[in-house]
């Protein structure tokens, strides 16, 4: 695995596609977001590709917006 960050987030878009929502750097870190039913395939390609070889996960997110804000939420409850 390479430790340029662009090089990184290029092989990431290639290889992930449309199962990638979302991705951005900050403070040296590349964090992504995909959906819930991606979850496995997507994990399954970090640690199974040759480009890539992820080896250890730091973090798994998840939200409840079942009290988000003053008002009733109208989205999706989890994310």
């Amino acid at each position: 695995m390479t430790n340029d960050t662009q090089t990184l987030q290029d092989v990431l878009t290639a290889l992930l596609g449309d199962q990638l929502v979302s991705m951005q750097e900050k403070l040296g870190e590349t964090t992504i977001v995909i959906s819930a039913a991606n979850m496995l395939p997507v994990l399954t390609l970090l640690r199974d590709a040759a480009e890539l070889r992820f080896a250890q996960m730091m973090d798994l997110c998840g939200l409840d917006y079942s009290e988000y804000g003053e008002e009733e939420w109208a989205g999706r409850r989890f994310a």
